[in-house]
C-alpha cells in the first residue's frame, strides 16, 4: 500500500489542484453611488470571530466590485468606506458553508462623516450557487437538533433514511466533514468518527441535494457537508447533559410505558480559545451516549455505549497562509442485541466499533488573485459481532414456528477498512468580460477493506477452511422439537479489497453582469478495484456540468436557477 507521503508528492509533482469540497464561504459584492454609478477604490473590511486573523481587506475595482474568496462561516461585520462618502457598518452579514453571499452597498455623498450609518443595503442573497439544497448555521442546529441526521428530514427533497435524495439509492449520497470525503466506500455510509459526535461541534452544515458543481462529486444523491468550530480570540464552551427513562412517559389507551423499561443519557462539553491570540486557536469536544432498552417480555437489556472526541488546531501562518489539523474518535459498543422477547439472552450478540478521521491542511493565498489549498486525510472504520457470552463453540438455533433464537448468537463478522486521501486545490479570480472564478482540483485515494465472515460451531474465530452451522427447528403438534434445516458453511477467510482513486474537475463560475451568472465545469472520475484474483473493476465516466442564476430584477428577491450535468 502506497503511503500518504507517496500521495503527496505525486499531489505535488502533478502541480494541479483538487476535489474536496470547501470548508468557507465567499463574500462579494458591488458599491455603487446613490446615481447607481460604480465606486472604485472603495475600502471593504470584513471581521468576525469566526476569522481567524486580523481584519481581512478589500478594495474595489474599476466595476465597483470587492471579493473575499475564502471566510470562515459565521456572521461578519462589514464596513465600507471612502473620503467623500457617508461609511456604513453592516452588522450581521452571513457568510454560508459552499456559498456566496452577496451584498450591493450605496454610499451616499458627504462633505464630511461625525459618525458611521447604513443608508441602504439589498437583501443578502447567494448570487451564483446554481445547486439545490440547504444550509444550516450553528444556532439554527443547537436550537432545533440533537444530531446531525435531523437536518435531513428538513432539507426539501431528502430523505432522513440513509441520508438520500428522494429518487436516488442509499449508496448514492457522499458525507464530507471540514472538506474531507469521510464516506466509507466500502460501507457507502458515513464514517461515524464524521457525523457521531455532539452537534455543539458544528460552525455550519450545507446538504446538497442535485445539481452542484464539478467539485463535489462520489454522489448522486445527497451531499451532507459539515464544517466544525475552530476557536476563537476568546474562551468559550458548551455543557450538555440530558437524560430520560419509561418514567417520564404518560401512560395511554394503548400504551403502558411500565411494559418497556428505557434509558437515555448523555453528557457532553465543548471548549475553545486562543493559544496565540489572531495566530493559534484550538477547539475540542468530549461527549458519552448511554442507552439501555429493555423490550417487552424481553429477557435481556439492550445497552449502547457512545464515546466520542474531537481536537482541532486553526494556526495563521502569516497573513497569507492557514494550517489546519483536525482530528476525531468515535468508540461504540453495543451488547446485548437484538433484545426482545423473541431472542433468549444465550442467543445475543456484542458489536464493537471504532472509528477515527484525521486530516491536515494548508490554504494560502499566492497573489490578491490566486488561492491554492493542500490537503491529507486518513480514515479507520472498523468494527467486530460476535456472541455476547464469548461462546464460538455451540450452534445458534431459530425456531421457525415460534419466531425464536436460543442456543447461541448464530456469526461471527469482523472488518477493518482504512482510506488514505490527498488532493490539492487552486483558484484563481480574473476580469475578462465580467468576473470568473476559475477552480481546478486533483485527488487521489486508497480505500483497503478486508471482511471476514463466518458461522459458529467450531469454537475458532473465523479463519479460511473452518467450519461453522446453523440450525433451523421445526416444532410440531407434540411439541417436540426436530431439526429441520441445518446449514454447514466452511469460512472463506479475509477477503481483502482496495482500490485507488483518480479525480480531476476544472470548473468556471462566471458573473456576466450584476445579476447573472453563469456555472461551467467538468469532471473526471476513475476509480479501479482489486482483490487477491487481480483488477474486478474499472470504473470512470466523464461529468460535464453547468447552471445558470438569474436575479430577475436584481434586488435578491426572485432568482431563477436552471442547471444540467451529469454525476457518477
Amino acid at each position: 500500500m502506497k503511503n500518504v507521503g507517496y500521495l503527496l508528492a505525486a499531489v505535488l509533482v502533478l502541480g494541479s489542484a483538487f476535489a474536496w469540497a470547501g470548508t468557507t464561504g465567499q463574500l462579494t459584492g458591488i458599491v455603487v453611488g446613490e446615481d447607481q454609478t460604480p465606486l472604485a477604490g472603495v475600502s471593504v473590511s470584513a471581521s468576525s470571530p469566526s476569522q481567524i486573523g486580523a481584519v481581512q481587506l478589500a478594495t474595489t475595482g474599476e466595476d465597483g466590485s470587492f471579493r473575499f474568496p475564502r471566510l470562515a462561516p459565521g456572521y461578519y461585520a462589514v464596513l465600507v468606506e471612502i473620503v467623500g462618502f457617508v461609511p456604513q457598518r453592516l452588522e450581521q452579514v452571513q457568510v454560508r458553508l459552499d456559498r456566496t453571499t452577496g451584498l450591493q452597498v450605496i454610499l451616499r455623498q458627504t462633505d464630511f462623516a461625525a459618525e458611521i450609518e447604513v443608508f441602504e443595503t439589498t437583501p443578502v442573497v447567494d448570487p451564483v450557487q446554481t445547486s439545490t439544497g440547504q444550509t444550516y448555521s450553528s444556532d439554527y442546529i443547537r436550537v432545533t437538533s440533537s444530531q446531525f441526521q435531523n437536518l435531513i428530514t428538513q432539507t426539501a427533497g431528502a430523505s432522513q433514511v440513509w441520508v438520500r435524495v428522494l429518487g436516488s439509492t442509499p449508496g448514492d449520497k457522499a458525507h464530507l466533514l471540514d472538506g474531507m470525503d469521510s464516506t466509507s466506500w466500502y460501507m457507502r455510509a458515513a464514517n461515524p468518527a464524521g457525523i457521531d459526535f455532539i452537534f455543539d461541534v458544528a460552525q455550519e452544515v450545507t446538504i446538497h441535494t442535485s445539481n452542484y458543481q464539478a467539485e463535489f462529486g462520489q454522489a448522486t444523491g445527497a451531499i451532507l457537508n459539515i464544517s466544525t468550530k475552530s476557536g476563537g480570540n476568546s474562551f468559550s464552551g458548551t455543557l450538555d447533559a440530558r437524560y430520560t427513562d419509561n418514567s417520564f412517559e404518560t401512560s395511554g389507551e394503548h400504551y403502558d410505558p411500565d411494559e418497556r423499561e428505557s434509558q437515555y443519557a448523555r453528557i457532553a462539553a465543548t471548549l475553545g480559545g486562543p493559544i496565540l491570540k489572531d495566530r493559534l486557536w484550538f477547539f475540542g469536544s468530549i461527549g458519552r451516549r448511554e442507552t439501555k432498552e429493555t423490550g417487552y417480555n424481553a429477557p435481556t437489556t439492550e445497552e449502547e455505549v457512545f464515546d466520542n472526541i474531537l481536537a482541532k488546531l486553526t494556526w495563521r501562518a502569516n497573513a497569507s497562509w492557514a494550517v489546519v489539523g483536525m482530528y476525531t474518535d468515535r468508540q461504540s459498543v453495543e451488547d446485548n442485541w437484538p433484545s426482545s422477547q423473541f431472542v433468549a439472552p444465550e442467543a445475543t450478540g456484542i458489536w464493537r466499533d471504532d472509528a477515527s478521521i484525521a486530516s491536515l491542511s494548508a490554504t494560502g493565498m499566492l497573489s490578491p488573485r490566486v488561492l491554492w489549498e493542500i490537503r491529507l486525510g486518513r480514515q479507520i472504520w472498523n468494527f467486530a459481532d460476535a456472541p455476547s457470552d464469548g461462546d464460538l463453540l455451540t450452534i445458534g438455533h431459530d425456531n421457525l414456528d415460534l419466531g425464536t433464537s436460543y442456543r447461541n448468537y448464530r456469526n461471527q463478522w469482523y472488518t477493518k477498512s482504512s482510506q488514505n486521501q490527498a488532493s490539492t486545490e487552486i483558484s484563481w479570480f480574473a476580469d475578462a468580460a465580467g468576473a470568473h472564478d476559475f477552480k481546478a482540483g486533483l485527488s487521489l485515494g486508497q480505500p483497503r477493506f478486508s471482511d471476514n465472515g463466518c458461522l459458529n460451531g467450531s469454537g475458532e474465530r473465523c479463519a479460511r477452511g473452518v467450519e461453522g452451522f446453523f440450525f433451523r427447528d421445526l416444532v410440531n403438534y407434540d411439541y417436540d422439537p426436530i431439526p429441520y434445516q441445518m446449514k454447514v458453511s466452511k469460512a472463506e477467510g479475509p477477503m481483502d479489497y482496495g482500490a485507488d482513486a483518480l479525480v480531476a474537475f476544472v470548473q468556471d463560475t462566471w458573473r456576466i453582469g450584476p445579476n447573472l451568472n453563469l456555472n461551467l465545469g467538468v469532471r473526471w472520475d476513475r476509480v479501479t478495484w482489486n482483490n487477491e484474483t487481480g483488477r474486478i473493476a474499472d470504473l470512470k465516466q466523464p461529468q460535464p456540468r453547468m447552471g445558470i442564476a438569474w436575479d430577475l430584477f436584481n434586488n435578491g428577491k426572485n432568482m431563477l436557477r436552471a442547471s444540467w450535468g451529469r454525476f457518477m
